[in-house]
């Protein structure tokens, strides 16, 4: 896939990553699956995942799946590599914002997938934001 990103480590081989909105759909969550396994995608970061009374469905056993909260889930990391430990920082996540550690060879990272819905109040996200700016300062 060429127009993956990368990000690139010396000791280990570059990682390549995407953002997907799936909009709820069985087929886009098929066609991830497949993308992610013919492309060697390591880490999806996706919203509005497919979901069946509150679990994700149709992602393959093979990959490591991250979510939050009881309710709709409206946010995800799925994980296609075996090399990247992966840690959900639960207070800071839930149902639309998922807030990981990222350890990868040696190098760490934060990785966020958020999803904003724009029925709600601005103000309520870019709260959450900067609380999640705050904790990942240095």
């Amino acid at each position: 896939m060429d127009n993956c990103r990368k990000l690139t480590n010396t000791e280990m081989k570059p990682l390549c990553f995407l953002q997907v909105n799936l909009q709820h759909k069985h087929a886009a969550t098929s066609n991830l699956v497949q993308i992610m396994s013919e492309n060697k995608i390591d880490l999806a970061f996706v919203q509005e995942p497919y979901i069946i009374r509150n679990y994700l469905d149709w992602i393959h056993k093979s990959l490591r799946n991250y979510v939050s909260g009881n309710g709709r889930k409206r946010s995800a990391l799925l994980v296609n590599n075996t090399e990247i430990d992966v840690v959900l920082i639960t207070q800071l996540s839930d149902e639309g914002c998922i807030v990981t550690e990222i350890n990868y060879g040696n190098t760490k990272f934060y990785g966020i997938s958020s999803y904003i819905d724009i029925t709600e109040n601005i103000e309520i996200n870019i709260r959450k934001i900067e609380h999640i700016l705050n904790y990942s300062k240095g």
